[in-house]
């Protein structure tokens, strides 16, 4: 019998075949962030169950975005999978309708980044494409650094608590499109994205994830309880040299 279940994050024999599924399926892990406590509430698995084992999965991620100087209570849909015996059997498509009439009667804006392979599936759940940005500048980051950055190891406790108290204080760099509320699901990224990406300043003021390749940085966040302007953190990143800086 294939039963529903959700919020089971304390179950472990439950989150183990959850977390094996997502492995098989996407190479992803949870186990870690869960055991690190990071795993919190905000993060919630909606799943068919057959003998014990997951078989089919849509999570939905809370979170605050801020759009014009607005919060508006969100959740991000992700982890939509299905073990491979038990596709085209519409369980997924159970799942998000479960999902969607669980949190659109609360006024919650639903949101989801598909693969591009599966773009004709959202469409009959009345989800609307739309164009994603990224943004760029091309600079040249002369003058003198107002801080300097060193590498966190979030592998050891040390950094993995200044990397939690960092993105449990930060407040939002904009107004206008940013987000709250989400430190859960931004410390897995941390630590399944982008765990060699992360520097902290010297001083404390900041701690900023950024990958970089030949003349280009791609800047993915600055994390921060001050108000700091990006422009002032450039030079540090760059070490002077012209740069094509990607703000995403």
């Amino acid at each position: 019998m294939i039963n529903y279940i959700s919020d089971y994050k304390e179950n472990h024999h439950l989150r183990e075949s959850f977390n094996l599924l997502a492995k098989q399926t996407f190479g992803i892990d949870f186990e870690t962030w869960y055991q690190y406590g990071f795993y919190d509430h905000s993060y919630v698995c909606h799943s068919f169950v057959e003998n014990g084992r997951v078989i089919s999965n849509v999570s939905a991620t809370k979170m605050q975005l801020i759009i014009d100087g607005k919060d508006i209570n969100a959740i991000q849909i992700g982890t939509v999978m299905t073990c491979p015996e038990c596709r085209m059997s519409g369980l997924a498509g159970r799942l998000m309708h479960t999902v969607i009439e669980e949190y659109e009667p609360h006024n919650y804006m639903i949101i989801l980044f598909p693969n591009e392979t599966v773009m004709d599936f959202y469409p009959r759940f009345s989800f609307r494409l739309t164009n994603d940005t990224l943004y760029s500048i091309k600079t040249k980051c002369s003058g003198e650094a107002f801080d300097k950055f060193r590498k966190l190891d979030i592998k050891e406790s040390a950094g993995r608590r200044i990397i939690e108290q960092a993105v449990k204080t930060k407040i939002p760099l904009s107004e206008r499109m940013d987000v709250r509320a989400n430190h859960a699901i931004c410390l897995w990224h941390c630590l399944n994205s982008f765990q060699d990406d992360i520097y902290i300043a010297d001083s404390g003021l900041c701690v900023v994830i950024y990958k970089m390749s030949g003349d280009r940085i791609d800047l993915y966040d600055v994390i921060t309880p001050f108000k700091i302007l990006i422009g002032d953190i450039l030079p540090a990143l760059s070490g002077g040299e012209e740069k094509c800086v990607g703000l995403g």
